[in-house]
């Protein structure tokens, strides 16, 4: 899942990301400066966690196909969770 279509997702307006050597599931879990939530103006990080669909859940029939978006959630952040960096 690219920027744009994480943005359309949720609700956000999004600035850069921070990517790190240390994130082991950088297709799950990106970090993110937010920038607006539904047109309200913000200035923090949120660690987002994508669950995305693979074989198996195709098969099981809960995903039409490979790398839909099952389940999406964040969580404010101020260090890098993987990196410890400060945001």
């Amino acid at each position: 899942m690219d920027k744009e279509q994480l943005e359309q997702e949720s609700g956000t307006l999004l600035g850069r990301e921070h990517r790190c050597d240390d994130n082991e599931l950088p297709t799950h879990l990106k970090t993110y400066k937010v920038l607006a939530i539904d047109g309200e103006a913000q200035d923090h990080w949120e660690l987002f966690s994508l669950w995305l669909a693979n074989g198996d859940d195709v098969a099981s029939g809960e995903a039409d196909m490979e790398g839909e978006l099952l389940n999406l959630s964040s969580i404010k952040v101020k260090y890098c969770a993987f990196c410890g960096a400060q945001l």
